[in-house]
C-alpha cells in the first residue's frame, strides 16, 4: 500500500483539555450509582474457585487485545496501517466512552475518528473503519445468536420478545447496509446525504451557539473521501479474512469467559446453554435503551439459563460475575488509558487526509 503525508492543516480542540476532567467526575457517578452491584461482586468472587476466576480475568485481557487487533485490520482493509501499540489506547477509551457518554458507540466512535486524526486518518475515513467493524462484528453475534434462537425452539423455549429483539436487531442492521450500498455507490447521493446532514448538525450548533460543524465547502472533499476509502476497501478483499476472524474470536473469548465462570462456581454446563445465554443477554444489550443494557441485561441472562435448567442461584452469581467482568474492567482499563490518547497530549490534532492511503506507507 502506498501512504501520502497529511497536509500541515491543525485542527485545534477547545474542549480537549477538559475531557479528562468530565471523564473523572462521569467515572465517580458510575461508581457511586452502581456501589452496591460493585459490593455484591466482591462478595460474589469470594465464593468462586480462585483458579477459574482468574483464567476469565485473562480472557478478558485476551478480549481487549483482540479487539484491537480487530480494530488494526479493520483498518488495513481501508489502507490505514498502524501498530498495534497506537491502537490498544484508543480502543479501551473507546469502551470507556460507550459506558459513560450518553450518547453510546457514538461517542466512542468519535472519540476514535479524533485519536486516529493524529495518526494521519481523516475524520471521515475513520467513521467509515468504525462502520465496518461494527457490521462485521455484529454479523459474528448474528451466527451466535442464530445458534442460541434454534438451541431456545429445539427446547420448546423460545419466548415472542427474543424473536421481537431479533427483528428489530435485524431491521437496523439492513437498513444501515441498504443505506450504505445505496449512497456510497453514487457520488451524488453521497454528497446530497452530507449536505442533509451538515443543515442537522449546524441547527445543533446554532442551538448550543458553537460554529457550524460541517460547512458546504467542505462536503465534495469528504465525500470524495469516503468514496476513495470504499474503492480501497474493494480493491483489498484479501485483506478481508482476517478481520472476520478477528470478529469471530470476540464471541469466542465471550464464550470462553461464561464457561470459565460456571467453573469457578462448581456447575460445569453444556456449551448449548452457555452459547444460548450469552447471545440473548447480547442481544438485549444492544436493543436495551439503557448503558451497555444495565439491569436488562442481567434479568434477561438469568431468566434464560434458570429456563434452560441451571439452578437459580448459579445462573444469578454467573450472570453478576460475567457482567462485572465486562463492565468494570472496560470501564477501569478505559479510563486510564485516556491519559495515553494523543488527540488529548497534542495541542493540536492532526490534519485533513488525502483521498487517496491512510497511516504510513507499507
Amino acid at each position: 500500500m502506498t501512504g501520502i503525508s497529511p497536509t500541515n492543516t491543525p485542527l485545534r480542540f477547545p474542549w480537549r483539555g477538559l475531557l479528562f476532567p468530565m471523564a473523572l467526575t462521569l467515572t465517580l457517578l458510575v461508581v457511586v450509582s452502581r456501589r452496591s452491584n460493585a459490593a455484591s461482586l466482591l462478595s460474589t468472587f469470594r465464593s468462586g474457585d480462585p483458579l477459574w476466576l482468574v483464567t476469565g480475568f485473562f480472557v478478558q485481557l485476551l478480549f481487549f487485545t483482540n479487539q484491537s487487533l480487530f480494530y488494526q485490520s479493520v483498518c488495513r482493509v481501508f489502507g490505514v496501517v498502524l501498530p498495534f501499540r497506537q491502537l490498544l489506547p484508543p480502543v479501551l477509551s473507546t469502551n470507556f466512552v460507550n459506558i459513560v457518554a450518553p450518547l453510546g458507540s457514538g461517542s466512542g466512535i468519535a472519540l476514535f475518528a479524533a485519536e486516529l486524526r493524529t495518526k494521519g486518518v481523516s475524520a471521515s475515513r475513520a467513521v467509515i473503519i468504525n462502520l465496518l467493524y461494527y457490521l462485521l462484528d455484529y454479523a459474528a453475534f448474528l451466527v451466535t445468536l442464530m445458534f442460541g434462537l434454534t438451541y431456545l425452539f429445539l427446547h420448546h423455549d423460545l419466548k415472542s420478545y427474543e424473536i421481537a429483539a431479533t427483528l428489530l436487531l435485524l431491521g437496523v442492521i439492513a437498513i444501515v447496509v441498504l443505506a450504505a450500498l445505496f449512497t456510497f455507490a453514487h457520488e451524488q447521493r453521497l454528497k446530497r446525504l452530507l449536505t442533509h446532514l451538515g443543515k442537522l448538525l449546524n441547527f445543533a450548533s446554532r442551538i448550543i451557539r458553537r460554529p457550524p460543524m460541517l460547512r458546504d465547502e467542505h462536503v465534495a472533499g469528504i465525500a470524495a473521501d469516503i468514496l476513495a476509502a470504499t474503492q480501497t476497501m474493494l480493491a483489498s478483499r484479501a485483506h478481508i479474512l482476517r478481520p472476520i476472524l478477528h470478529g469471530f474470536m470476540i464471541e469466542i473469548l465471550d464464550i470462553c469467559l461464561l464457561t470459565c465462570l460456571f467453573m469457578a462456581f462448581h456447575t460445569p454446563t453444556h456449551l448449548g446453554v452457555i452459547i444460548t445465554g450469552y447471545g440473548i443477554a447480547v442481544l438485549f444489550m444492544i436493543v436495551s435503551i439503557t448503558p451497555q443494557g444495565l439491569g436488562v441485561v442481567e434479568t434477561v441472562m438469568t431468566v434464560v439459563f434458570t429456563s434452560l435448567g441451571i439452578p437459580l442461584h448459579v445462573a444469578a452469581v454467573v450472570t453478576l460475575t460475567y457482567r462485572g467482568m465486562t463492565f468494570w474492567l472496560p470501564f477501569l482499563f478505559g479510563f486510564l488509558s485516556l491519559r495515553h490518547l494523543d488527540f488529548l497530549k497534542s495541542s493540536a490534532v492532526l490534519r485533513s487526509r488525502p483521498s487517496e492511503g491512510d497511516g504510513h506507507a507499507e
